[in-house]
């Protein structure tokens, strides 16, 4: 397995109001095996959860990642996983999976970015801002009126962001979980960072729900 770090943010020295995000990254490409054992959601997030350093930390805070498929086979099935970006507290392990032939190949890095007030960011993210509920029921984790660009908008701004610009997502990205669907979209912005602390948190923290099927992993690339 490969190792590196990568300091991937503005160099620029830090001030008192600059804050920081550190976390190991890491690049799984599947095997055809690994293809379809990672078909079932369920075991794909626990194989992942297994090569982790710490077993005991809360895998909501611990485990992030995203999941590169192929082309869809229809609009309630996702394409089959491919490639998987993976973004944890801890340096993982990923021998195990090797050693079963799920993976063929797999690299991690420390990544460090330092982030300034009033610096320029894009963001992207694939989010599942709610959950399908029964008819009778309405949807958790989004306020009653609101759109899904509302809802992104909303969360940047909580997290530290202001002129946020150039919102974009995509049409549905449907799972399955325990025979319902899961409803994700792969949004994009720009901002520029005014609270650095909280933006540093953002990073480091779910965005929406269904992290374990592979939503809320939030990337940022300095402008």
């Amino acid at each position: 397995m490969n190792r590196y770090v990568d300091y991937s943010s503005d160099r620029r020295d830090p001030s008192p109001h600059s804050a920081g995000f550190r976390a190991w990254r890491s690049i799984l490409h599947l095997s055809p095996r690994g293809t379809q054992a990672f078909e079932d959601a369920h075991s794909m997030y626990q194989s992942l959860k297994s090569c982790l350093a710490s077993r005991h930390e809360p895998a909501e805070q611990s485990l992030l990642y995203a999941v590169s498929r192929a082309s869809a086979a229809g609009p309630q099935r996702p394409g089959s996983p491919v490639r998987i970006l993976v973004q944890t507290r801890t340096e993982p392990n990923w021998t195990p999976l090797l050693r079963r032939g799920f993976v063929l190949t797999a690299s991690a890095h420390w990544t460090e970015q330092i982030w300034h007030p009033g610096q320029l960011a894009t963001i992207a993210v694939t989010a599942s801002p709610l959950i399908i509920q029964p008819a009778t029921l309405p949807p958790r984790d989004r306020p009653a009126g609101t759109t899904v660009r509302d809802w992104f908008r909303g969360s940047l701004q909580a997290a530290g962001c202001s002129h946020v610009t150039a919102i974009t997502y995509s049409g549905e990205i449907t799972t399955r979980q325990r025979d319902e669907p899961v409803i994700m979209r792969r949004f994009n912005a720009r901002v520029k960072v005014v609270n650095t602390a909280r933006f540093a948190t953002f990073l480091a923290s779910p965005l929406g729900t269904n992290r374990c099927w592979g939503a809320g992993l939030v990337l940022a690339t300095s402008e």
